[in-house]
């Protein structure tokens, strides 16, 4: 079992607390770890996920931190050979989380890292070494993210990809994303491509395109695009171009 607190000592108290289960039922003593420091900021958690977001097998926990008007980050606690937890890998966020839920969001066989902000879904997409790639976020559209309570991800509509639920204290009933409407964008090849002809490919596959970096004064076709082509993402997460000769 895992639980996070906000702690009232100051940065250096445990906010998390694992208690292992016993054989005969129950759970033994605590094994208690802090987040702090970094670019995560505050003390304070918010969410807790659990699974295994760095490629080796074990679950991991992955925490939520920061505090309104501090720094906002989200904590990987890697789970070593022994069982116990190693010091976090802290990530920044944009802005403060809530829930936190692990998934193979992109279905490229590794699992990531979905969180809710209160405006915005946070995604965070493991790579292939193991780390976490820096956060892509997506707005919800009419106020629906106002107030989220709580999140869950899941195949609501039988495509064989996990859908995101949410709930919010405003509207009531719970709120469906990627079960509504054309539910993913898939990562066109845009590679040698001029700017203007990649820009239409990436929005007629419903993503959206992200910055754009000219690496020399001439020259426009597409020389390098993140993410990578084929990959599976949530609609409107963004593609970054880099363009030149």
């Amino acid at each position: 079992m895992i639980s996070s607190s906000c702690p009232r000592q100051g940065i250096d108290s445990p906010n998390i607390s694992v208690l292992p289960q016993l054989p005969t039922g129950g759970f033994g003593p605590a094994a208690e770890y802090r987040v702090g420091g970094g670019p995560g900021g505050g003390p304070n958690t918010h969410g807790i996920g659990v699974g295994d977001v760095n490629g080796d097998g074990r679950n991991d926990v992955v925490a939520s931190s920061g505090d309104i008007g501090g720094g906002y980050g989200l904590s990987v606690f890697a789970q070593t050979p022994a069982g116990t937890l190693a010091a976090p890998v802290t990530y920044r966020s944009a802005d403060l989380s809530g829930p936190v839920e692990i998934a193979d969001m992109n279905r490229d066989g590794r699992a990531d890292v979905v969180t809710l902000h209160l405006n915005s879904l946070g995604f965070y997409f493991q790579r292939r070494d193991g780390t976490l790639a820096g956060e892509k976020r997506l707005g919800a559209g009419k106020g629906n993210f106002q107030n989220p309570q709580a999140l869950a991800l899941g195949d609501i509509n039988h495509d064989g990809a996990p859908d995101v639920v949410f709930s919010n204290l405003d509207i009531g009933p719970v709120a469906l994303w990627s079960a509504l409407g054309h539910p993913h964008c898939v990562v066109p090849n845009v590679l040698g491509q001029r700017l203007t002809t990649a820009k239409q490919r990436i929005r007629r596959a419903h993503c959206a395109v992200g910055r754009v970096i000219h690496r020399s004064r001439t020259g426009d076709r597409v020389l390098v695009q993140r993410p990578r082509a084929k990959l599976r993402l949530p609609r409107g997460l963004s593609i970054d171009l880099i363009v030149g000769r």
